[in-house]
């Protein structure tokens, strides 16, 4: 069923896909501000964090290869609905749960919905808004950023007002619960009068994996090391500069920052070479001044800043697959976000190992040295696709 108005439809649809997106990146920020909370309840050191913040980062990994072409199979709306209940599921396990065990299964689940979830709306975005589609790109990734920045500040509030952790997932699944209703409402048929986003650099029609595989590749790299400074920012700042609630700021800030950064991109899609390039050696110089910083509130600063670099990224990498995915944008961008899967679950695990083992500015160290791979990777990018429009 739809409403009546067409505009009122259009409207209503990308208010849903934004609003999906906002929640996926609520949940992350959240999840990443209430790590500590969670490892202290649970007795955990540092690296069995790291493997705690790993489990929904390999769901993630982990969606788009079993379930990643059933969007442009069934449809996007059954592929939603079904995994919103997924999750209100999985938040009802982590309200009730006593066991670690148990929360492991949880958020695991969380981490497919956030996947699919991801890759469904982003797709039905392209294709149902063909023609201010790339505009938007730089939208909904603001609103990842967005419930990214609002969850550290209320979490933290709540934390240090003696409230638990589990009150996140209380937000959560209410708001899974409506988005599953509100879907009854919408379908995702093109809202605009337009052809959908046809490939520049793949004359054939069909969907260029090269250009795709690359763009995991750099993907993998970028958000592996976006989740190892974003789950351990707040321990860093809180136990290693004893910054008190900067702890939670930083963590706000380093999201806050992709905001204006992502909305940027939305409008300069047709520099999206220079900027990615640009943000991959913004964030790789940034997480070698987190590694040496003495001082919170300069550490906030950092975050702030290296936040603005990162933000560029993937809004960047999605301009880029629009070109290459031939129409199949679901495919596409479920290869891409199991990539990010694997690269957050990956470097997550590894940080907190090297974190208990060599301390913390040695991992940021690390993961300046690790984002350096990702300038050689935009580079290559960059003379692919040079040279195919030649």
């Amino acid at each position: 069923m739809t409403f009546g108005s067409t505009a009122i439809n259009k409207n209503f649809l990308a208010g849903i896909l934004f609003l999906t997106i906002f929640m996926n990146g609520f949940e992350a920020g959240g999840y990443q501000a209430c790590l500590l909370k969670i490892g202290q309840e649970f007795d955990l050191s540092a690296s069995s964090m790291g493997l705690l913040a790993s489990v929904q980062l390999f769901a993630i990994l982990l969606a788009p290869l079993l379930f990643g072409a059933l969007a442009d199979w069934i449809g996007k709306r059954k592929v939603m609905a079904a995994f919103l209940l997924l999750r209100l599921g999985a938040c009802i396990v982590l309200l009730t749960t006593l066991a670690a065990r148990s929360f492991v299964l949880g958020i695991f689940v969380i981490g497919l919905s956030i996947s699919i979830l991801q890759a469904v709306a982003i797709a039905g975005l392209e294709d149902a808004y063909p023609l201010s589609g790339r505009k938007k790109l730089g939208i909904i990734t603001s609103m990842y950023a967005l419930g990214a920045v609002l969850a550290p500040l209320f979490c933290g509030v709540l934390l240090e007002s003696g409230f638990s952790w589990r009150i996140l997932f209380i937000l959560v699944g209410s708001i899974a619960a409506l988005l599953t209703a509100a879907l009854c409402f919408v379908d995702f048929t093109p809202k605009e009068n337009g052809q959908l986003h046809k490939e520049e650099n793949s004359p054939s029609g069909k969907m260029l994996l090269s250009g795709i595989l690359l763009l995991c590749f750099i993907m993998f790299v970028y958000v592996g090391v976006e989740n190892g400074v974003a789950f351990f920012l707040t321990s860093f700042v809180q136990i290693e500069l004893h910054g008190g609630a900067d702890s939670y700021l930083a963590l706000s800030m380093f999201w806050l920052a992709m905001i204006p950064s992502r909305l940027l991109c939305g409008a300069w899609h047709e520099k999206r070479a220079s900027v990615l390039l640009t943000a991959a050696a913004g964030v790789s110089i940034l997480a070698f001044l987190l590694s040496i910083v003495q001082d919170a509130g300069l550490a906030v600063f950092l975050s702030f800043v290296m936040g603005f670099f990162s933000g560029a990224v993937y809004p960047s990498v999605l301009n880029y697959s629009v070109d290459f995915a031939s129409g199949r944008t679901a495919t596409a961008t479920g290869l891409i976000t199991a990539a990010t899967g694997l690269g957050g679950a990956v470097v997550a695990a590894a940080f907190g190992w090297v974190a208990d083992y060599h301390g913390m500015r040695t991992a940021f160290d690390l993961l300046g040295a690790f984002m350096a791979i990702d300038i050689a990777a935009v580079g290559l990018l960059i003379y692919i696709t040079r040279r195919r429009i030649k």
